[in-house]
């Protein structure tokens, strides 16, 4: 299965544009255990040259106790990698964060083959750098905490290419 989970273009003033991107493939091994991955791209720019960057992979071992397959509810285990860089007027810094967490949620998948999936989760990333100042939003949804990461909404809209069983 793929899900679309975000993709989006915006702006918040004049002065800055924001892109999204996040995908996720969800593969059934049988009907309890399923593997995915799922890649999250986010860039945030302005006319004055600052320029945040990042780049997040996440795999994730998914276990449905209900033998559900691809939908129903589902308990996760995932790790994290990911790249970011600041490139502002006064500093440029770039550094690698890697982390592991647990996350559960509830997916639909309907007739058409659209899914819906929510989820919630709290995990731990650490950044590969000596920069303190780290703590924000990620292109994954995950908020990360100088010593915890809280994932507050997993909402993710898809599709499902694999026949309802």
């Amino acid at each position: 299965m793929t899900d679309l989970i975000f993709l989006g273009i915006g702006s918040d003033s004049l002065s800055s544009s924001l892109f999204v991107m996040d995908m996720e493939g969800q593969y059934k091994i049988n009907d309890i255990f399923n593997v995915s991955l799922t890649s999250s791209f986010f860039v945030l720019g302005s006319n004055i040259d600052d320029k945040i960057f990042q780049f997040i992979l996440k795999p994730m071992f998914v276990y449905r106790p209900f033998g559900t397959g691809l939908e129903g509810f589902y308990v996760g285990l995932y790790s994290n990698v990911g790249w970011q860089s600041l490139d502002s007027w006064d500093e440029k810094e770039s550094w690698a964060d890697i982390g592991f967490g647990i996350n559960s949620g509830y997916k639909w998948i309907f007739n058409n083959g659209f899914t819906l999936q929510l989820g919630t989760g709290i995990g731990k990333t650490w950044t590969l750098s000596d920069r303190t100042d780290y703590s924000f939003l990620n292109s994954d949804g995950r908020i990360t905490l100088p010593n915890l990461d809280i994932l507050i909404l997993d909402f993710k809209l898809g599709y499902s290419f694999a026949a309802r069983v």
